[in-house]
Formats: C-alpha cells, sequence, structure tokens
C-alpha cells in the first residue's frame, strides 16, 4: 500500500514539476503527498518517467503514422456567394461559399465560410469522410465542410438510361 501511495505522489510531483510549481533533484524526485503535507516521497525517476511517456505516446496521435487516404480527382463546378444577416440587430453580413464539385460519377454540394484557393472549372483533389468532403486546397492545405446535397451525375456502367435495340 505505502508503495502505491509513493508512486502516486511521484507522477504528482511530475506533474507539477512540468508546470514549474517543484524542482528536479538530481535522478531522484522529492515531493509531498497531496493528501499528507508532513510526509515527504522519494522515489526513482526513471520508474515514472517511463510510465508517464507510455501514458503519452497511448494519448498522443502525433507519434502515429498518417491514414492512407485515397484522393479522388474532381473539378470545382460552380461558386455561389450567399449573404446571410447576423447579428442582434441583424446589422452584419456573413458570406457562404456554396460550392459544386464533381468527380464524374456524383456532384457533391457544399458550404464553407470562407472562399476556396480554387478556380471554377479547376481539377482539384477531394475525399469524402463520412458525411464531410475534404479538399486539397491550391495551397496544399485540407478544407473539410459537411456535404449538404449528392447527386448522381451518371448511372453505374455509363449506359445513361439507354436501354439497347432488340
Amino acid at each position: 500500500m505505502q508503495a502505491i501511495g509513493n508512486l502516486e505522489a511521484c507522477e504528482t510531483s511530475l506533474y507539477l514539476i512540468w508546470r514549474g510549481l517543484k524542482t528536479l533533484n538530481g535522478l531522484e524526485l522529492s515531493a509531498s503527498h497531496p493528501q499528507s503535507n508532513s510526509e515527504v516521497y522519494n522515489c526513482d525517476f526513471n520508474a515514472v518517467t517511463r510510465r508517464t511517456l507510455i501514458a503519452w505516446l497511448v494519448a498522443a496521435p502525433i507519434g502515429l503514422p498518417a491514414k492512407d487516404r485515397s484522393w479522388k480527382n474532381g473539378q470545382l463546378t460552380a461558386v455561389e456567394m450567399r449573404d446571410f444577416m447576423t447579428g442582434k440587430n441583424h446589422n452584419l453580413i456573413e458570406h457562404r461559399y456554396i460550392c459544386t464539385i464533381s468527380d464524374g460519377e456524383y456532384s457533391y454540394v457544399v458550404e464553407y465560410e470562407k472562399p476556396l484557393k480554387l478556380a471554377v472549372h479547376d481539377s482539384m483533389k477531394f475525399i469524402i469522410e463520412k458525411d464531410n468532403l475534404i479538399i486539397l486546397d491550391a495551397d496544399g492545405k485540407e478544407r473539410s465542410a459537411r456535404i449538404e446535397k449528392r447527386e448522381r451525375v451518371q448511372p453505374p456502367g455509363g449506359d445513361h438510361g439507354q436501354k439497347g435495340l432488340l
């Protein structure tokens, strides 16, 4: 039971050190247990560091490899700017950019708060993740928006609804 208290005290001390409230003394860490101000515990810095490092690696996605995304080629086919009156007295104007993007099979309508860095009829790359369309802007930044409308441009198989004559 005493060892668990010491380990908790060491982890607490390590946290306080990172916040700049405690000091590190050589390879050992001295700190008061938060529930008992009179007792001072010493712990092995390496053991606490290992546990903390493992916790950080599990919690932080920084070291994880990026998802392998399969980008689709498409085209920005239309952009429409809409103005909305907002504010308490409807005295502010907000712009919204309604963009239509097509990949030849589907047409997607999405709404952005800021204009895209693409010209209409430019080729572009995009992906669909759940209900969001993510485009790769001209400057290489990803821009995500919820898909408002999805429409099939061409039926599967490319027969355009025509049946062969018999």
